[in-house]
């Protein structure tokens, strides 16, 4: 059994429909972003406060062709793993994370909570 474990867990809201993509070696690609939410009640106030945190997700081969059904505002749950990678653009060096999914489940196929309105930052 190893001792480390890259695991993760989310469930949220879609924010745009998904971008599906081919490989050179024809396997499909799908990126999309979920967003999740914090609630908490600050110490000194009576009142709730809340975050948005927005998830890069790639899934490939079978879940990507899967993924690329999802449509903003699908509710999911997905499950994989928290990746870095590195890139350059204009000479400049970036570093992201993104999740790489293992398994998407659409929480609510039919339906959508409209009172919870998803939108990209």
């Amino acid at each position: 059994m190893s001792q480390y474990q890259n695991e993760v867990n989310i469930i949220g809201y879609v924010g745009s429909d998904a971008d599906s993509s081919q490989s050179a070696t024809q396997v499909t690609r799908t990126r999309f972003s979920v967003a999740t939410k914090r609630f908490w009640k600050p110490a000194d106030s009576s009142t709730w406060e809340n975050r948005t945190d927005w998830h890069d997700v790639v899934a490939w081969a079978g879940v990507g062709t899967a993924a690329a059904q999802l449509k903003k505002g699908s509710y999911v749950r997905v499950r994989g793993e928290l990746r870095s990678r590195e890139y350059e653009r204009e000479g400049v060096k970036h570093k992201t994370y993104e999740i790489v999914a293992n398994e998407i489940h659409n929480l609510r196929p039919d339906k959508r909570d409209e009172t919870e309105p998803v939108t990209q930052p």
